[in-house]
């Protein structure tokens, strides 16, 4: 009875061991949304950076202020809740989609992958929201890709991968078209 359990304490500090060498091997993040922008930068990503490096694919889930002061009434906070809950849904759906589709991707290219969304009510909070998740984790690298604004659109519309570039302390590299 005794020699199972010396097979499995064995085992047990094997696989704690490989845990343990496999946590120190470095984590990169790469933002992804759905777009050919991001998937070229996965693509990159695979490419350029060691097979056995942790890919953490990090999605923004956006999540818009609503405004029920406009809708006094009961039946018109109802509605407000209704349409903010859609939006939850909606939004759910998207990210679970991209979550498949990158899942498949990182079999395909036999790499590690981790999933981590991110909220967000602007491009800026993104940005920041996608720094603070490498901090937190003690990534030194994110790797984005680039939709190729000009000046003008990009402080109108706001840009992440600018502000990764401009605010984030973490490396960043920016997989142009």
């Amino acid at each position: 009875m005794s020699v199972p359990l010396v097979i499995t304490a064995v085992e047990n500090e094997e696989k704690q061991r490989a845990k343990e060498e496999s946590r120190n091997l470095p984590e990169h993040i790469v933002a992804v949304d759905g777009s050919e922008h991001s998937e070229r930068a996965f693509e990159w990503a695979c490419d350029q950076l060691p097979k056995d490096h942790t890919l953490v694919l990090v999605h923004g889930v956006h999540k818009p202020e609503f405004r029920v002061e406009a809708m006094p009434d009961s039946e018109g906070k109802w509605m407000e809740k209704q349409r903010r809950k859609a939006f939850e849904d909606y939004e759910f759906m998207q990210s679970a989609r991209t979550m498949h589709r990158y899942a498949r991707l990182c079999r395909q290219h036999e790499r590690k992958c981790e999933w981590m969304t991110v909220p967000y009510r602007s491009a800026t909070e993104l940005s920041d929201n996608i720094c603070s998740a490498a901090q937190r984790r003690g990534i030194s690298n994110i790797v984005c890709g680039s939709r190729g604004l000009g000046t003008l659109e990009r402080a109108l519309l706001g840009s992440t991968s600018s502000g990764l570039v401009h605010n984030c302390p973490a490396n960043v590299t920016v997989v142009r078209d």
